[in-house]
């Protein structure tokens, strides 16, 4: 067994010393200049400082530029380094886009002195006759050339028109000017034969809590039922006439 290692180890030598002997070739990387990396001596594991003028010396000052200027790497980590540690050296230009000033601006608290304060303009068409609309579309508010805003308090426009009249059989005992009937408003009117006082008010309503009416006085209610509407009166069989816009 002896014998049988040493014969391997004498071929092995003469395997060896029949290796032509070499030198290492110089190998370079090109990344826009040609650095290299491995030398005859051996791999390098140094390198000057401003060698790569890719990635430049440690003394670059930083750029700015975003043109075609030639800058090295140092000089655009330098500018990242400087923006991030002086936030309002950044700018911008924001078109159509509301910035946290404008934002801001719209949550103004209410009473706020006026100051340097600005809050969004509501604007209106101003015309010398009334704008007709169209169901669906967006329109700006109107206004008459006096500065009057032309507005409407009828948004729910009444069906018809209803009246009628209403009498308290026993004084002192109320009752609904009429059965549930949906409208708008509604106006009463004691009647002129009348002799004694009408009240009027919600259910409940009596000679020491309505409001009084005399012979041909009247009185708008804006309701949405003819039947929240009561009556009483000072003289049996008196009463009131009233007319109502239907909703």
């Amino acid at each position: 067994m002896l014998k049988r290692f040493l014969a391997i180890l004498v071929a092995l030598a003469v395997l060896l010393s029949s290796i032509p002997a070499f030198a290492i070739t110089p190998v370079t990387i090109v990344d826009g200049n040609e650095n290299t990396i491995v030398s005859s001596s051996g791999i390098k594991t140094t390198q000057a400082d401003g060698a790569d003028t890719t990635l430049g010396a440690k003394a670059d000052n930083r750029s700015t530029a975003t043109d075609t200027t030639a800058v090295t790497a140092m000089s655009i980590w330098k500018q990242i380094s400087y923006m991030l540690q002086n936030p309002a050296a950044i700018t911008a230009t924001v078109t159509g886009v509301s910035t946290e000033s404008t934002l801001a601006k719209l949550a103004i608290a209410q009473a706020t002195d006026l100051g340097s304060n600005t809050v969004t303009m509501v604007g209106a068409s101003v015309t010398t006759s009334n704008p007709s609309y169209t169901t669906g579309k967006i329109y700006p508010l109107s206004m008459g050339t006096d500065g009057t805003l032309r507005t409407r308090t009828d948004l729910n426009a009444g069906t018809s028109i209803i009246s009628g009249q209403k009498a308290v059989t026993t004084a002192g005992t109320e009752v609904a000017l009429a059965s549930t009937t949906a409208i708008l408003s509604v106006t009463l009117k004691a009647k002129v034969g009348n002799t004694g006082y009408i009240y009027t008010g919600p259910n409940g309503v009596s000679s020491t809590t309505g409001f009084v009416l005399s012979k041909g006085e009247s009185i708008t209610y804006d309701t949405d039922d003819l039947a929240d509407v009561y009556i009483d009166s000072s003289v049996n069989g008196e009463g009131v006439s009233y007319t109502a816009l239907v909703k």
